[in-house]
């Protein structure tokens, strides 16, 4: 969520991200150097697709600590958005919470329905960082 909340994008990218990253490592044999190239590019990807500011590659290059290159990136865009076959709009955690929550009576109030709404989104974007919920 650093880097996310660094550039003020929404928190939800993050498990979009992370839904491009699992996909693409449950095809792919990959190494240590590898993994940290997919992740780089499934944030981008995810930035790329979901927000209205953009992420300069250039950014990306510098979390890399240079490792990376531009062509890299670009490279592993192709092979991931190939290997995703192009379903690039997940469902998300917090979207599902969102529809459940519009099921909740309209009688609520809506300073509860705010209370609700904020716990749904604090429980799934903690659940991102907890790697028990996600194995």
């Amino acid at each position: 969520f650093q880097v996310v909340d660094h550039f003020e994008f929404e928190r939800e990218v993050v498990s979009i991200a992370m839904s491009y990253f699992d996909r693409f490592v449950a095809t792919h044999a990959v190494n240590r150097r590898i993994i940290q190239l997919v992740a780089i590019t499934a944030l981008h990807l995810a930035i790329k697709l979901f927000e209205p500011k953009k992420l300069q590659i250039t950014c990306l290059i510098e979390l890399s600590r240079g490792y990376f290159t531009s062509e890299h990136i670009i490279a592993m865009e192709s092979s991931m958005l190939q290997s995703l076959q192009w379903h690039v709009h997940p469902p998300t955690p917090f979207a599902f919470c969102s529809d459940l929550l519009r099921l909740v009576s309209e009688d609520i109030h809506p300073n509860t329905r705010y209370d609700l709404e904020e716990m749904a989104r604090f429980l799934t974007e903690l659940s991102v960082c907890d790697y028990w919920f996600v194995t």
